[in-house]
């Protein structure tokens, strides 16, 4: 048997002595294991979107599923489970290693996907720096967006568009 979800509870009860303690078995394999840590996380709201990300880019890359059939799997719909799967592999490991520890929120995670790799960092770092919101990190890539990359620096170096609105 391998427990896929109670890690707590079986700690917990553990150190309180019980010598028994309630399980449901479920006899499925891995895959459909995967999905049935989402769903029974999903059901105690104890799940992060980095944990669901985690999860569905190993069913995608290690179970070869298409993100269809991960959908199928997980009864979501197919943009969810490709932005859940980019929030992993399309952010830049700094990004990624910050939203890990909780750093930065997922919000601000799914803006910087927007960006390319190689400008995440900077971003990162003016976000940080200045201690932008989500609402404030996604003005700041909408602007990175829209201007010339010369203008780049500056922006990031000040971003006074985006603190201004904060008075």
């Amino acid at each position: 048997y391998e427990l896929i979800d109670g890690f707590k509870r079986l700690r917990a009860c553990r150190e309180l002595g019980f010598l028994t303690i309630q399980v449901r078995v479920l006899s499925v394999g891995e895959r459909p294991a995967k999905a049935a840590i989402l769903e029974l996380n999903w059901k105690a709201g104890s799940i992060r979107e980095l944990e669901e990300a985690l999860i569905l880019q190993s069913l995608h890359r290690e179970d070869k599923l298409s993100q269809v059939e991960i959908a199928l799997l997980v009864r979501r719909h197919k943009s969810w489970v490709c932005r859940r799967i980019a929030l992993v592999e399309r952010l830049c490991d700094e990004v990624l290693d910050h939203l890990k520890l909780g750093l930065i929120g997922p919000g601000q995670g799914r803006q910087l996907i927007r960006l390319p790799r190689g400008n995440q960092a900077k971003a990162l770092e003016t976000i940080l720096k200045h201690g932008l919101c989500c609402r404030e990190t996604e003005r700041l890539v909408a602007l990175l967006l829209e201007r010339p990359r010369w203008a780049h620096d500056s922006l990031l170096h000040l971003p006074l568009e985006i603190l201004d609105d904060r008075s």
